[in-house]
């Protein structure tokens, strides 16, 4: 079954390691091969995938592979930003970058042909506590606006943190939300969204899906 990144999908730590920003193999599985399953916030099961390193959990004709593909890739490192130059005529047309849980996803300008610059960026060591960022978010829009500038490109939308990061829970909001952030080339044109979730004792609890950019 092809992947489908519009279905709700979860970026494995085996990927989390790559910084580069360039197209990358990586394997799709049903989340069952996890070993956790996925439910809304009403307790009705969701279908997902797990997004990993090429062959992580077994090669193709394995028992929960769907599908290999390359995806364009914008790394992560912490306490600093790793970019991506996305072709708006070439290449894959996914893209990919790891889990967010506290880091800032930036979207420049297109190119006349479409291509786009993304950045993600990392300021950890900004951050006060688990439920004070300090000056993480701040630090980490700034660190995606020197890119673009040098670059020579405008700065067109900035993922913050307090844009996805925080939830209630039994009415008390608190850091629980991540998001799988991802991209999707469509007639020469990269549109951006994010899966938001939160972690529960052994399943996912899907909490549903937005446009960036």
């Amino acid at each position: 079954m092809p992947f489908n990144p519009d279905m709700f999908f979860i970026v494995d730590d085996s990927l989390v390691n790559a910084t580069y920003g360039k197209p990358r193999p990586v394997s799709v599985y049903d989340l069952a091969v996890t070993g956790w399953t996925a439910h809304d916030e009403r307790n009705v099961p969701v279908p997902a995938q797990v997004v990993s390193q090429r062959g992580h959990y077994g090669m193709a004709g394995s028992q929960h592979h769907l599908e290999d593909l390359d995806v364009f890739w914008c790394g992560y490192a912490q306490d600093s930003v790793q970019f991506s130059i996305l072709s708006g005529t070439n290449g894959p047309r996914i893209m990919l970058t790891p889990t967010m849980d506290g880091c800032s996803f930036g979207i420049g300008h297109s190119a006349p042909d479409g291509t786009v610059i993304v950045c993600h960026a990392n300021a950890a060591s900004q951050q006060a506590s688990l439920t004070d960022l300090g000056t993480m978010p701040s630090a980490q829009k700034q660190a995606i606006k020197s890119v673009f500038r040098n670059s020579g490109v405008r700065t067109k939308y900035i993922l913050g943190p307090d844009d996805y990061r925080w939830g209630k829970d039994a009415g008390v909001w608190r850091t629980v939300i991540s998001a799988s952030t991802y991209g999707v080339r469509d007639a020469g044109h990269w549109r951006f969204y994010r899966h938001s979730y939160r972690k529960d004792m052994g399943d996912y609890v899907y909490m549903g899906r937005k446009r960036i950019k």
